[in-house]
């Protein structure tokens, strides 16, 4: 009798603090997405609503006027970065640094259209940190500033790709010339898909996380992320 008791009164808490934790929320739908959300479970619409609520906010976060978004798979993408094109100098060069110089000139736009007053743009790394940070997100990846005594880690956790870490550490490496706020001390690139570990500068072991790249800095002076 005891033992029932209990059990009914642990089903009665549990339910209490699932109330708590989750609301109902109405919002406006075709026939079609109200036909597709019902005909999926409770878990796999609450997933879904949550997933495409995330990607909304990030990448609203930085829409610009006449730029338009695509979908591809990340293997896809990864194969676009490893190919090769003409720079502005004529030069045959890998699309991952292009595409590296196209995101840092976004960045300074982007800048430039949410400050408040028509200040200088002062230019920094913290705004193209930031803009990689939303693009993660709204793409369900991760990533991360580990600040050290002595150095600030750049931890980004991603199935696209190699030639996706190499355009990290390009357009960091291009941030930090620019803005003349830090160094690139030492990278390291984790691929499953190809079982390798490319490290540049200083020799290091694969270890246990996720694919993606680690990308080391020292600044110059203390910075406020």
């Amino acid at each position: 009798m005891t033992y029932n008791f209990n059990i009914r009164l642990l089903i009665l808490c549990m339910s209490k603090i699932a109330r708590k934790e989750s609301t109902v929320t109405s919002i406006r739908s075709s026939p079609e997405t109200k036909k597709a959300i019902k005909s999926m479970d409770f878990g796999e619409a609450t997933k879904f609503l949550k997933k495409q609520t995330i990607q909304h906010i990030n990448q609203k976060a930085i829409t610009m006027p006449n730029v338009r978004w695509v979908s591809i798979p990340f293997q896809e993408y990864n194969l676009l970065l490893g190919g090769n094109s003409h720079n502005d100098s004529g030069e045959f060069v890998p699309i991952y640094i292009k595409n590296a110089n196209h995101i840092i000139n976004f960045c300074y736009l982007w800048k430039k259209r949410i400050m408040k007053n028509n200040e200088l743009c002062n230019f920094k790394f913290k705004d193209v940190y930031h803009v990689v940070e939303y693009f993660h997100k709204m793409n369900h990846l991760q990533i991360s500033l580990i600040q050290n005594i002595d150095s600030t880690r750049i931890l980004s956790k991603h199935t696209i790709g190699t030639n996706y870490s190499k355009m990290l550490i390009e357009l960091f490496t291009q941030t930090g010339k620019i803005t003349q706020e830090f160094k690139i001390m030492n990278y390291e690139i984790r691929d499953s898909t190809i079982n390798t570990v490319e490290t540049g500068f200083l020799p290091k072991l694969p270890g246990d996380d996720l694919d993606g790249v680690t990308i080391d800095i020292k600044f110059n002076d203390q910075i406020n992320f």
